[in-house]
C-alpha cells in the first residue's frame, strides 16, 4: 500500500476528527479548534492529511503547530501526534516516510525563516526506534501521557460520585479551608 500526504481542508474536519478520537496516540491538541484557539496565540498550523493513495482514504496525518520567534527563526511542534497505523509494522514505515516528507516540506515553506527543530509527542508507549533516525529524542514530554476527558455539563454530585474518594476529600477540606476558584478575566 503506498501513501501521500495533502492539507486537510474544512470539509474533511468531521472525518479527521473521527480519526483523532479513535486514535490513541491522539488527543485534543490534533483539533481544528485547538488550531484555531493557537492562531489566537500566534502559532500556525498546518493540517497534514496521511491518504491511501489506491482509495483515496484518510488513515492518518498531523496537526503541526508553528511559531514564529526572533531573528527569523521558527520551531515546529506535533503535540499528541503523528497519528499512524503504530500496530501495523509495514505500514508505519510507509506512512511514516510520507509524513516525514511532508514535514519537510513545511520547513521548506517556510524558506524565510530558519526552522531550529521539529518536536513531536505521539501519545504511544514506544516509538519503533528506525522512526528516530535522524532524529533527536528529547529528554521530557510537554504533554502529560495520560488525560482525562470530563463532561462538564452534568451535576457537582454526578461528578463527585464519579470521583475517587481522596479526590472528594481534598475537594471538601478546600471548601473547609475557604479556598476560592474563580474565572479570572
Amino acid at each position: 500500500m503506498s501513501y501521500y500526504c495533502t492539507h486537510i481542508t474544512d470539509a474533511m474536519a468531521v472525518e479527521w476528527h473521527e480519526l483523532v478520537a479513535k486514535s490513541a496516540a491522539a488527543g485534543f491538541h490534533q483539533t481544528f479548534a485547538w488550531a484555531k484557539f493557537k492562531q489566537w496565540e500566534n502559532w500556525d498550523s498546518y493540517k497534514i492529511g496521511l491518504f491511501d493513495y489506491d482509495t483515496g482514504r484518510l488513515r492518518g496525518g498531523c496537526i503541526a503547530y508553528s511559531f514564529s520567534c526572533k531573528e527569523n527563526t521558527n520551531f515546529i511542534y506535533i503535540p499528541e501526534a503523528p497519528i499512524l497505523d503504530y500496530e501495523n509494522g509495514d505500514q508505519l514505515f510507509w506512512q511514516w516516510r510520507s509524513l516525514e516528507t511532508a514535514l519537510h516540506s513545511i520547513v521548506e515553506i517556510s524558506a524565510k525563516m530558519r526552522t531550529t527543530h521539529i518536536r513531536m509527542e505521539p501519545r504511544i508507549a514506544k516509538i519503533p526506534s528506525w522512526m528516530l533516525l535522524g532524529w533527536k529524542k528529547s529528554p521530557l514530554n510537554l504533554q502529560p501521557r495520560h488525560t482525562r476527558v470530563i463532561d462538564l455539563e452534568i451535576s457537582m454530585e454526578k461528578l463527585l460520585i464519579a470521583m475517587k474518594q481522596k479526590c472528594r476529600y481534598n475537594i471538601r477540606l478546600a471548601e473547609k479551608r475557604k479556598v476560592r476558584v474563580y474565572q479570572a478575566s
